[in-house]
């Protein structure tokens, strides 16, 4: 799959962060589903938040499809 046929809409997944490094997050969705995010395609709110806190991550769509976040 090219990038261009990617859906780069923006998605907003309501979870928890469970880990925070330099390259990733690891989230918790409502599901109990885990998995990690790249840092590079992932917008979190709040900023500060630490490891246990509720999380809003914005991402382009195909990657929430890809995680089965959506």
């Amino acid at each position: 799959m090219s990038n261009r046929s990617r859906n780069d809409d923006p998605v907003e997944v309501n979870c928890v962060l469970l880990f925070d490094n330099e390259e990733s997050y690891k989230i918790e969705d409502a599901d109990g589903w885990e998995v990690y995010l790249p840092k590079s395609e992932c917008d979190v709110l709040p900023k500060d938040a630490g490891e246990g806190e509720d999380i809003t991550v914005t991402m382009p769509e195909w990657l929430a499809v890809e995680k089965g976040l959506v």
